[in-house]
């Protein structure tokens, strides 16, 4: 069955219709982590199943060229590269704790995206239920295979990849954990998305995939994208998260405010409903509006009944003189009354005698 655990808990349903929203903080925060704080709370509040993070040891990760090269734009948040993720990546042990606590409260899961050892290490110490493997590194497979060592379930996007890069990532994930602790997300890795964002290949890794949760990782500045990707199949939604779009920073032009999130949490759910398949319901308009057969005058019993007899009426309280079966065969005349039946009367069939040849 395809499904995404989570900690024992079936989070994802492939089979069903359950989704698991992740709101994506990323640098959102800005480096401030009552800003951060405060972020938590509004995904919280909108509905979502989960928080994530980014965490970095930029120093192991960039080669020093990149950490010390100048770095000067609208966006920036030091005078070098270095400098620029540093303010934004310092939270430690105890930022975390605090993240983790407001998460416990709102009874939301919270795990992080680590893109390094020392990241992985931090966070399988800080006991995140979920790993989340960036697109970056879907190639790196050093890190995929220690990742998948921990008792964390794994998300993996797969932005940039080709089939046989993402076969290979869900060949180690899955050599440490179930199918059901690994799902794939379709993601094109750039931000933000236009609509050519290929919801298709959700299609095609549902099919390679058969045992695993297929998900969508999304970086357009609208819902649609997400709407399509759930009715192609995705359970898992990752979506980026702001408190105004207008902040400094890459990431809040596409990323969701509040409204937005509120929105497609509760939309997300009622899709469910909406495509349950349901008997025909003939209360309401259809009655009221829709038509029978009634008498136009009185018809004394054994008289021929013509078109000259009936007509067709609102409501429609019965359907046991079908129109399309009854009304021609009336209008012919072969039909006579088997009572006296008055004018502006409903017809039933247990006011017809017989039918002449």
């Amino acid at each position: 069955m395809r499904r995404f655990v989570v900690n024992g808990n079936v989070m994802a349903d492939g089979e069903g219709n359950l989704a698991y929203i992740v709101a994506e903080i990323g640098a959102n925060h800005q480096g401030n982590i009552e800003k951060c704080k405060e972020i938590v709370r509004m995904a919280i509040k909108s509905g979502v199943d989960a928080v994530k993070m980014q965490k970095r040891n930029n120093k192991e990760m960039f080669h020093s060229s990149v950490y010390n090269s100048p770095y000067e734009n609208e966006n920036s948040f030091g005078a070098t590269y270095g400098e620029h993720r540093e303010k934004l990546d310092w939270f430690g042990e105890e930022e975390y704790l605090q993240i983790m606590d407001i998460a416990c409260e709102g009874k939301i899961h919270c795990f992080a995206t680590p893109f390094d050892f020392d990241s992985l290490y931090f966070c399988r110490e800080m006991n995140f239920p979920v790993i989340k493997i960036a697109s970056c590194d879907l190639k790196n497979t050093a890190l995929i295979s220690e990742a998948s060592k921990g008792n964390a379930s794994m998300i993996i996007s797969t932005g940039g990849g080709k089939i046989e890069d993402i076969e290979r990532a869900y060949r180690l994930a899955t050599v440490k954990k179930k199918e059901c602790e690994v799902a794939l997300l379709h993601c094109v890795s750039k931000y933000p998305n236009s609509d050519n964002i290929s919801l298709k290949q959700i299609d095609m890794l549902k099919h390679k995939f058969p045992d695993s949760i297929i998900g969508f990782s999304s970086h357009h500045p609208g819902l649609l994208p997400i709407y399509v990707a759930y009715c192609h199949g995705a359970r898992i939604f990752e979506v980026h998260v702001t408190l105004n779009r207008a902040n400094k920073g890459t990431d809040n032009p596409f990323s969701l405010e509040e409204g937005g999130l509120s929105k497609l949490c509760e939309d997300i759910r009622r899709i469910p409903e909406m495509e349950k398949v349901r008997t025909i319901c003939d209360d309401g308009f259809v009655r009221k509006f829709g038509k029978a057969i009634y008498t136009k005058r009185d018809i004394k019993s054994g008289q021929r009944i013509t078109g000259d007899d009936i007509c067709l009426r609102a409501p429609a309280d019965n359907d046991e003189l079908p129109i399309y079966i009854w009304w021609n065969r009336l209008k012919s005349g072969k039909l006579t009354a088997k009572l006296d039946i008055y004018g502006n009367t409903l017809l039933t069939r247990s006011m017809i005698a017989k039918e002449y040849r």
